[in-house]
């Protein structure tokens, strides 16, 4: 049944055409308008146009928003596709603040592109809008023609806080998609806007881009941006917000790109937060986690609570990137990026490769990424690259990878603690950095390689001592142990803060690195004196195979030299 509902409020100045397959509850009052489809104008609704508006969808009612009777002709003019477009505007313009709710089983919005694009806005051109979706109540943004465009930066899009506006979304036990054949777009703080997202209750959010069966449209990918910028457009960088919490997000795209991003161009913040079992899934053509893509772009990518974030694309070799940059490949400046993973359960699972920072394998560059694995949580990749800087840290965290150190650091523990790498570790250049803050268990840094560990004369191991502690004589402690095969060349020292007669050195057994004071293992140390050392080790090891450090293969011993620049 087709009605046309007329606004009782004196603001609402026009009808819009609502298809319905209930009786229809639709409250709109204050500044808010509403409008059919013309023969070339898509049917809209605005909530808090330059004042204060507000609208309610409830009551099992399914309203649908049109496009244009006729197609945007010409078909690749970006006005005409805009506005021949379906549009849900909430919080609109300058003095605009708008509030919407959704609410309630078998309630559904419905925004319906035809050849051109459906928009849904929240907080938009320096207006303030907010807008929940509740209690089983479905949003769906549609553009399900198979259209070929040429018009690249258009597609059938989620906005919340756009070019100066300040928008909220709240998904709360309800759904929302979006679907097109050429482009679905979820972006949050968006062109200077201030955008906030939160999933959560058991929700779901799916943005997918579908095949088209038009010739030349190969489509134009499917994401979620927190915070984007873009010069050609101006309002400078976007700052936005995305909670996912216990709730479920797809991001699919049949033959192009599927990506997450947090914090895209220069000036731009994004912060993406996965938690209590959320399940977000990547899956395209490519498939590409990025934070702090751009150069003067901030990203933060946290999960806990057992979330799991995979992505499945077999087209990039290196799909998670944290303020990656990789000069030989187009971009030789990264962002700042963050990842942080805490608690058994949290897993981000990579087909593929991860970049953190800038590798010179790739070329270098100028990035800055820190990922952080903690508390039994796990990343699982092929090979984790940490470049310039770029650094691996985590007490309790797993690696399911292999491991490649070129210019960047590893810091097991947070002052201090553990980390195990299940794969080999790789070290071309850079940093190893272990902390000790006591001689007892978890008081000093420990890193567990189950694979084959290489070492190269560009390898620094720098050792800082906490709290005023100093290892006592005799003491041994093992910080790195390795199970698999240990080759290359011996690294560099550095130990910080203490002086030059304190007679620290390290060494290694059987896969075991141990830092140890005065030569406890030397005949005439502070031992019994042959050579064994059966009595002077605190942390007890089989010490009649304790070898000086060697790197791998002879036997001398690595002294303390003073700090230099690597």
């Amino acid at each position: 049944m087709l009605l046309y509902y007329r606004a009782l409020s004196a603001s609402l100045v026009s009808t819009m055409l609502l298809a319905t397959s209930a009786i229809a509850q639709v409250d709109l009052s204050g500044a808010a308008s509403q409008s059919p489809p013309s023969a070339d104008r898509g049917g809209r609704i605005l909530v808090g146009f330059e004042g204060l508006g507000s609208a309610t969808i409830s009551g099992g009612s399914v309203v649908t928003l049109e496009s244009a009777l006729l197609p945007p002709n010409p078909p690749d003019d970006r006005d005409t596709i805009i506005a021949t477009s379906p549009f849900f505007l909430v919080g609109e313009q300058a003095g605009g603040i708008g509030s919407a709710v959704i609410e309630g089983a078998g309630t559904s919005l419905v925004l319906q592109g035809n050849e051109n694009t459906a928009t849904l806005h929240t907080g938009n051109r320096g207006g303030t809008g907010t807008l929940e979706i509740r209690d089983g109540a479905l949003v769906r943004v549609l553009d399900l023609a198979p259209a070929a465009r040429t018009v690249s930066d258009l597609g059938t899009a989620i906005f919340t806080g756009a070019r100066g506006g300040t928008g909220t979304l709240l998904v709360d036990n309800a759904s929302a998609e979006v679907v097109s054949t050429f482009g679905a777009f979820m972006f949050i703080g968006d062109l200077g806007g201030n955008g906030t997202a939160v999933i959560r209750n058991g929700s779901s959010l799916s943005i997918t881009e579908i095949a088209s069966t038009e010739a030349g449209n190969d489509g134009n990918g499917a994401s979620i941006v927190v915070g984007r910028a873009r010069a050609d457009e101006g309002g400078g960088g976007g700052t936005g917000s995305l909670v996912i919490d216990g709730s479920t997000v797809s991001i699919t795209s049949a033959n192009a790109v599927a990506q997450l991003v947090a914090g895209r161009e220069d000036g731009t913040f994004g912060s993406v937060q996965l938690t209590n079992g959320a399940q977000v899934s990547l899956s395209g053509a490519q498939a590409l986690v990025q934070i702090g893509q751009d150069g003067g772009s901030q990203g933060i990518l946290a999960m806990d609570g057992g979330a799991v974030l995979s992505l499945d694309g077999g087209g990039s070799a290196s799909p998670l990137r944290v303020g990656a940059a990789f000069t030989d490949f187009g971009r030789d400046e990264g962002g700042s990026g963050v990842l942080q993973m805490t608690g058994a359960g949290t897993r981000l699972e990579v087909i593929g490769n991860a970049i953190v920072g800038a590798p010179e394998a790739f070329g270098g560059g100028n990035g800055s990424g820190i990922v952080s694995v903690s508390q039994g949580a796990t990343l699982q990749a092929g090979t984790v690259f940490l470049g310039t800087g770029g650094a691996l840290v985590g007490n309790g965290g797993i690696i399911d990878a292999n491991v490649t150190l070129d210019g960047g650091v590893i810091a097991p523990g947070l002052s201090p603690g553990s980390l195990s790498v299940l794969g080999d570790l790789t070290a071309l250049s850079g940093i190893f950095d272990f902390e000790f803050a006591g001689a007892g268990p978890g008081q000093f840094d420990q890193l567990n390689i189950f694979g084959n560990l290489s070492l190269s004369e560009q390898t620094t191991f720098r050792f800082s001592f906490l709290d005023g502690f100093l290892p006592e004589d005799g003491a041994v402690l093992d910080f790195l142990t390795v199970e698999g095969d240990i080759t290359g060349a011996s690294p560099n020292v550095v130990f910080e803060g203490v002086g030059d007669d304190l007679g620290l050195s390290l060494f290694a057994r059987d896969g075991t690195f141990a830092l140890a004071r005065n030569d406890p293992f030397i005949p005439g140390g502070p031992g019994n004196g042959d050579g064994n050392g059966e009595t002077v080790a605190p942390i007890p090891l089989p010490a009649s195979a304790l070898l000086l450090l060697t790197g791998v293969a002879g036997i001398i011993s690595v002294r303390r030299r003073r700090r230099h620049e690597v």
